[in-house]
């Protein structure tokens, strides 16, 4: 309760900061998915939910969130082009992936975020930083090189997006919530 005796908002979202292909990329790229999957178990991500996250954010309330918007709303960021042109699986984890090399300009991003998260008091991730759109999860079995080409796929990057992950039943769906547009 505030002093005026009004119930302050605590909801919480799940959040993080994601690269959100066009439609046309991101129906390729489920088809793509398909067609490595093919006769294999395992779960596709629906379409509209294909991405690549640059931070993953866990649980963050409200004012948590106003921070971080306000910190990544002063990113001085390029706009780039990735290259998709690889296929990965990883057993362990039952993630088929797609992949490419790391411009410049996505890692500079990816830096640029992670001074914004520990600015408003969030661990940024530690591991290096690599491409890898999952296609499918719970994949059992694949028979796949450890990378995999495939016919590239061109993505002109021009923003980045702040996304909710909602829990349902029958599987997360991400909501953008705000976009941020990098410059030329």
């Amino acid at each position: 309760m505030s002093e005026t005796g009004t119930t302050v908002e605590t909801a919480v979202k799940r959040l993080f900061f994601a690269l959100w292909p066009e439609e046309a990329l991101r129906q390729k790229l489920y088809t793509l998915g398909g067609e490595l999957l093919a006769n294999n178990r395992g779960r596709r991500v629906p379409v509209e939910n294909l991405h690549q996250t640059l931070a993953f954010l866990g649980y963050v309330n409200a004012e948590r969130q106003l921070c971080l918007e306000r910190e990544v709303s002063a990113v001085q960021s390029s706009a780039f082009t990735l290259t998709l042109n690889h296929a990965g699986f990883w057993p362990r984890k039952g993630i088929l992936w797609v992949g490419g090399g790391v411009p410049e300009g996505l890692l500079a991003l990816v830096r640029a975020l992670q001074l914004g998260l520990t600015a408003c008091g969030l661990e940024p991730e530690t591991r290096p930083f690599q491409i890898h759109l999952t296609l499918a999860r719970n994949v059992r079995r694949l028979h796949l090189e450890r990378e995999h080409a495939i016919a590239s796929l061109t993505w002109p990057v021009r923003q980045f997006a702040l996304v909710a992950s909602l829990t349902l039943p029958e599987g997360a769906r991400y909501e953008v919530l705000r976009t941020w547009d990098l410059g030329s």
